[in-house]
């Protein structure tokens, strides 16, 4: 096996192929149907109830509730907005979680792709996307996957930084590190 040129540039600096981006898209596109597949056969349950009813109030409702509650609410505001601009049916309200589902594989693909070989990130993307992990917790109307995006955005961007020293990277991953702090207490790991 004859190593390319592109082996020897960091991973982080390789331009982006077509085909890159269409096994990507691929993989993006199953971690989509995975998680939309079936999204509302499932009973509700504790958490999800909490969630659904602190959506159906307004945003001054949440803040009061969150503050003497165990959560941070930017989760609750944001499935409070889409809880508005859908259908009020399960399968709608844990729909937001499964699109933040897809976009932390997509997020967790370019973090991949800053440490690992491209066809190794693709395939760590790819397990991702069909973890049934990952697919059960997208398909919850909870908080963990925007709590989990925001962290490895947050990452990414500060590892930018820390690569060119421009301020707007390390001010976008403040950023991201504090939406994954009012997303899910637990982000204060990161």
């Amino acid at each position: 096996d004859i190593p390319s040129q592109a082996d020897n540039i960091p991973y982080q600096k390789q331009a982006w192929s077509r085909q890159e981006v269409l096994v990507l898209l691929g993989v993006l596109l199953v971690a989509l149907v995975l998680r939309l597949y079936a999204i509302g056969d499932q009973s509700i349950w504790i958490d999800e109830a909490y969630s659904l009813r602190l959506a159906s109030h307004g945003p001054a409702y949440i803040l009061d509730e969150t503050i003497r509650e165990n959560h941070p609410p930017l989760y609750f505001l944001l499935l409070s907005a889409w809880m508005r601009m859908g259908p009020a049916t399960e399968a709608w309200a844990r729909s937001l979680s499964a699109l933040t589902g897809v976009l932390l594989v997509g997020v967790c693909y370019v973090f991949y792709r800053s440490v690992v070989p491209r066809s190794t990130a693709l395939l760590a993307a790819f397990l991702l996307a069909v973890s049934p992990w990952a697919i059960w917790h997208s398909q919850d109307a909870r908080m963990y996957p925007l709590a989990l995006c925001f962290c490895f955005l947050g990452v990414i961007l500060l590892q930018r930084y820390l690569e060119t020293g421009l301020m707007g990277y390390l001010l976008g991953g403040a950023v991201s590190i504090l939406g994954a702090l009012y997303s899910h207490l637990y982000s204060v790991s990161v």
